[in-house]
């Protein structure tokens, strides 16, 4: 849709999104988690997120690395690392701490739709090599 928009059949994917200033689906999903993330941090999403998205109820004084949500133990990747719980903590501790201390709801998502995470964590980011396993996805030009 992009090429036909800007007539552009040269430009990669990654360049036209730039060009466009839009978001891939997977990054706008990842913003749409951070703004649920905040809701469970400041109490007003639904209680099922803040069961998931546990607060660590320190309330000792301001440290400069605040933890906001208690990040899980992991025993196994299809219960633990792949889990919604972690995935979203690992993602928080990306949110630059402007973001993260947003004064409201508005305002956090003012900026959250200007952020995308940068080396994603997720499994979906990674590929298998063979006789390697599962390996960061470079987005370097020297690899592509």
């Amino acid at each position: 849709m992009l090429r036909l928009l800007y007539n552009d059949s040269e430009s990669t994917f990654e360049q036209l999104l730039s060009i466009d200033n839009t978001f891939t689906i997977h990054e706008a999903n990842i913003q749409k988690l951070m703004t649920e993330m905040y809701k469970a941090k400041t109490h007003i999403g639904p209680s099922l997120l803040q069961d998931i998205f546990r607060d660590p109820l320190y309330r000792g004084p301001n440290l400069r690395n605040r933890v906001h949500f208690i990040k899980p133990n992991i025993k196994t990747q299809k219960y633990g690392e792949r889990s919604l719980e972690y995935f979203g903590t690992m993602i928080w501790d990306l949110l630059p701490p402007k973001i993260k201390e947003a004064n409201s709801l508005e305002e956090f998502k003012l900026m959250i739709k200007y952020w995308k995470p940068n080396k994603c964590p997720c499994y979906l980011c990674k590929h298998f090599v063979k006789g390697v396993g599962l390996v960061d996805i470079c987005n370097c030009d020297f690899c592509h």
